[in-house]
């Protein structure tokens, strides 16, 4: 399996091994390949955590944040790949974000709660789970994909679009334990579909 990921300045480590054990199976051949050496054959596209988007893709101007709007615009363009191409993607964190991004869903900038905390979220089963938050941008409404976990404050958590194998999380999958009351292994049936 060929996962290709956008490497992140410093997290390049981090992502092998987190990542790694999020995915690999006892008889499969994994490899992470990052954007600037992409293959001929891509399986999965991983669009992990990160920085803020710039303040350009939203509903309010925040000069407070710091921001890669490069970084940005190549995330956006391996999206369209992704369509033109029918490659699934795992958007994590701010790649939950650059999907949302890439359907034309503006980000909220700042919303309050969501930074360094655990919280309760709602699956679309009704089922109640508890999650990690890093991020303080995020979205109310996400009209082109369906919506499957949402916080109880009305933050969307977990989206997964209705044409293309796409799947996109708010949390943080890599950082919850086993004892976590949401399995990662639940979504991947989703994105290879």
């Amino acid at each position: 399996m060929n996962i290709l990921y956008f490497p992140q300045e410093g997290f390049e480590n981090h992502l092998n091994k987190t990542y790694y054990s999020l995915f690999k199976k006892e008889d499969q051949f994994m490899e992470f390949i990052d954007l600037f050496h992409m293959p001929s054959s891509i399986d999965l596209i991983l669009l992990p955590g990160g920085g803020d988007f710039s303040p350009s893709f939203s509903l309010k101007e925040d000069k407070t944040i710091h921001y890669n709007l490069h970084q940005d615009l190549l995330e956006l363009s391996l999206i369209d790949y992704a369509k033109e191409h029918f490659i699934p993607i795992l958007g994590i964190c701010r790649g939950f974000q650059a999907l949302l991004l890439a359907f034309d869903t503006p980000l909220e900038m700042d919303i309050k709660g969501h930074m360094n905390t655990f919280h309760k979220a709602i699956l679309e089963n009704k089922k109640e789970v508890l999650i990690n938050s890093f991020h303080h941008q995020g979205v109310f409404k996400a009209p082109s994909f369906s919506i499957f976990l949402k916080s109880n404050d009305g933050v969307i958590e977990g989206i997964r679009h209705p044409i293309y194998p796409f799947i996109g999380v708010e949390f943080h999958p890599e950082k919850m334990n086993q004892t976590s009351l949401i399995n990662f292994y639940e979504f991947l049936p989703v994105i290879s579909r």
